[in-house]
């Protein structure tokens, strides 16, 4: 597949999906969609300049442009071709690393990119220079060098990083910031808190998934943690979180399916895709929602689609006959642009359109 050379759009139109990298596009039809329907994705692969085919994260910024995190490299897609951007040695105004797990957008246009192993950098699209925080000896975030997993912003312009085996930061509009090195409060076991990924709800909380389970930290932000979730192996170790439209949680677990949660009942009900209890079909690992209130879930085989109306799961999976279906069943991002396309990273590209797999078996646990 080839694509027309770009123009210099200020606000660009995606009409494309990536292929061979770790990425689809699927075109969000009418909410009544039938279950013999296929579903056809879009792809973009290396060949089409993608840097690698292994895609962790996506994020469409504020003038359009889809950004993919790879393995080897952040490309800009425009609709037309990909700009990469890589870790250069001699340039200390590049990307810190070149594993990429995770992207944020701040309210001033900045882009966040949260690496492997090489802290964090921030992008400013007015100069397209990189800065790196591992270079600031006093900054709250230079001595993060474990895999930044996920990142979001508060109401308040706080920054939240979520980072692997090394708990949580926050960086204060001020230039402040604390790390929160342990969910039970035990400061001697900074390593055994894993965070996947944070949540800021629309009331104003701030959720916390990690290896501990789901917790929600109090108002003060001082550290205590109240568990939702309590630790329980594979199974409650949160990997996801989607406040939906409803206001309704949806925790996506390592290997327990995905629980969906009412914070003001308190009520959860647990969603399971496959049996047994490391069944890859209950990764969950990105969730979204669409414009027609389809809750989409990226999971260890497939994709899964949600319905409200009738309270039923769809699975989608990688058949090796269609060449326009889904490439890969470990699926690990998702984003939903504003043109209402569903993109979904893969480990093995990326697609924008989608066919009606198989129906899974998805199982109920009240």
């Amino acid at each position: 597949m080839s694509f027309p050379t770009a123009a210099n759009h200020k606000r660009p139109t995606l009409h494309l999906a990536l292929q061979m990298g770790s990425l689809f596009v699927l075109a969000i039809p009418s909410p009544v969609l039938s279950q013999t329907q296929h579903l056809r994705f879009n792809h973009l692969t290396v060949a089409d300049g993608l840097s690698q085919s292994d895609v962790h994260c996506l994020l469409q910024d504020r003038n359009g442009f889809m950004w993919l995190g790879t393995a080897d490299g952040l490309n800009r897609f425009d609709g037309y071709e990909s700009r990469i951007f890589r870790h250069e040695t001699d340039n200390p105004k590049s990307l810190s690393g070149n594993r990429v797990f995770s992207l944020h957008e701040d309210g001033q246009g900045r882009i966040w990119v949260g690496t492997e192993a090489d802290g964090v950098s921030r992008y400013d699209p007015s100069t397209e220079t990189f800065e790196r925080f591992e270079d600031h000896a006093n900054h709250p975030l230079s001595e993060i060098n474990k895999a930044v997993v996920a990142i979001t912003e508060d109401r308040e312009g706080r920054l939240w990083f979520a980072v692997g085996h090394g708990g949580l930061y926050r960086l204060d509009p001020n230039g402040e910031g604390r790390h929160y090195s342990d969910g039970h409060g035990d400061q001697t076991k900074q390593d055994d808190f894993d965070v996947s990924t944070i949540l800021e709800d629309k009331a104003g909380r701030i959720w916390v998934g990690s290896n501990y389970g789901l917790a929600l930290m109090d108002s003060q932000l001082t550290g205590p943690f109240t568990s939702i979730l309590p630790e329980d192996g594979n199974k409650n170790s949160c990997w996801s979180l989607f406040e939906d439209r409803d206001g309704t949680l949806w925790a996506g677990t390592w290997r327990g399916g995905v629980v969906r949660f009412d914070p003001e009942r308190k009520n959860q009900r647990r969603f399971l895709f496959g049996k047994g209890p490391d069944n890859i079909s209950n990764e969950v690992r990105a969730i979204c929602q669409d414009r027609n209130g389809i809750v989409w879930l990226a999971t260890g085989n497939g994709i899964q689609r949600f319905d409200p109306e009738s309270q039923e799961f769809q699975n989608y999976r990688h058949d090796p006959t269609d060449i326009g279906g889904l490439n890969h069943n470990r699926t690990r991002a998702l984003c939903l642009d504003r043109d209402g396309l569903l993109w979904i990273g893969t480990e093995r590209r990326i697609s924008d359109r989608y066919r009606t797999g198989e129906i899974g078996v998805c199982e109920f646990v009240d």
